[in-house]
């Protein structure tokens, strides 16, 4: 599941914080270099979000399972398209994760969203907030959205609707999401302190396992 150069760089006394910028930053796409064979791909694929967003392309990059081959946000760690290569079901397959990392975009987002809220009034958020496209169960999406606003991180899935209707990157996932057949899931954060800890906190956690032999 793992693969050899992260498994041995996790069994050995390098910094996590080098593992992280290797294997997450550095280190070419699972998706899109081994899932798919169509390395070119990514480029033209970040660069189109890059030029869309106005930001540098190395501010945009693939996370997650697509990136390394597997997850680490659910602690189980199951291979790329784990659940899809047993149900063969289209909707299960893997997301495309991706992280934009601009605090431009953090600030402008996040004001958007403070004023279309009336400044996160209740009764807004009970009338508005309550689902979207990403939740159709009643749940406390303002809740969870401030819970990772103060981690320096929007997610898109948690945004009132109203909002994410008209968000610049809206036409772009449409698109790609018919062109490599799967969902893409954006997470914007306010800088790169916040993407490198949870990213690193993950691979800790992995480290610690695999020392434990919890995990092959």
């Amino acid at each position: 599941m793992i693969e050899d150069n992260l498994r041995k760089d996790l069994l050995s006394e390098k910094p996590i914080e080098n593992v992280f910028q290797k294997h997450v930053i550095d280190g070419s796409s699972y998706f899109f270099n081994k899932a798919i064979n169509k390395p070119d791909l990514e480029y033209d694929f970040r660069y189109e979000l890059a030029n869309l967003l106005k930001i540098n392309l190395h501010d945009i990059i693939i996370v997650g399972s697509a990136k390394i081959g597997f997850s680490l946000k659910d602690h189980a760690f199951n291979k790329f398209d784990h659940v899809y290569n047993t149900s063969r079901n289209p909707n299960e397959k893997s997301d495309i994760d991706v992280a934009v990392v601009s605090n431009n975009i953090f600030e402008e987002i996040s004001r958007n969203i403070y004023e279309i809220s009336k400044h996160f009034n209740p009764e807004w958020a009970t009338e508005n907030w309550k689902t979207n496209n990403f939740n159709s169960m009643p749940k406390n999406l303002l809740k969870s959205y401030t819970f990772y606003v103060a981690k320096g991180w929007l997610r898109p899935d948690l945004m009132p609707l109203i909002y994410y209707s008209s968000a610049p990157w809206v036409a772009f996932i449409e698109r790609w999401r018919k062109e490599l057949g799967r969902k893409i899931s954006i997470g914007i954060y306010s800088n790169w302190y916040y993407l490198k800890h949870y990213q690193m906190d993950n691979l800790t956690d992995l480290r610690v396992k695999l020392l434990e032999l919890k995990i092959q």
